[in-house]
């Protein structure tokens, strides 16, 4: 099984509504916290954006993920947008929500884990609901 991964637009807009409905009630409750305390709350919110952004956008760069793929031998490997792989990993765990996946990957060698969150719209219909079936099939997890 192989799943392309591409950039989600939902987790893109969700991130800026939430930083503006931050920022607009600190504006609103600007006068019981004091202008200062609203400031200082303000700019961390803005900086907390932009640190966001620049990891959304660093997420199209040589080091993102595409894709993952699952052997036959239940072996995960994730393909890099550089065309490297990197794997073997077999599966730790993982949580299904409606509209995202977290899935928690261990290393079958030396090295690190691995954890992707992958929203609904990142993949094709088709592929969503086969990726969600394999992590739900017992034999997936390691023993």
């Amino acid at each position: 099984m192989k799943v392309e991964i591409s950039q989600s637009q939902y987790e893109f807009r969700y991130m800026i509504l939430l930083h503006v409905v931050v920022i607009s009630l600190l504006l609103l409750n600007k006068a019981s916290m004091g202008p200062l305390l609203t400031g200082v709350l303000i700019s961390f919110a803005c900086v907390g954006f932009v640190i966001w952004l620049r990891r959304y956008k660093r997420v199209s760069g040589k080091a993102s993920v595409t894709g993952i793929s699952m052997s036959k031998d239940r072996q995960w490997f994730l393909n890099y947008n550089d065309g490297s792989v990197s794997g073997p990993y077999t599966l730790k765990s993982s949580t299904q929500l409606p509209y995202v996946l977290f899935i928690y990957l261990n290393p079958s060698m030396h090295g690190r884990g691995q954890i992707l969150m992958i929203p609904i719209d990142a993949v094709e219909k088709n592929n969503w609901r086969k990726l969600r079936a394999e992590l739900r099939h017992p034999d997936s997890w390691e023993q």
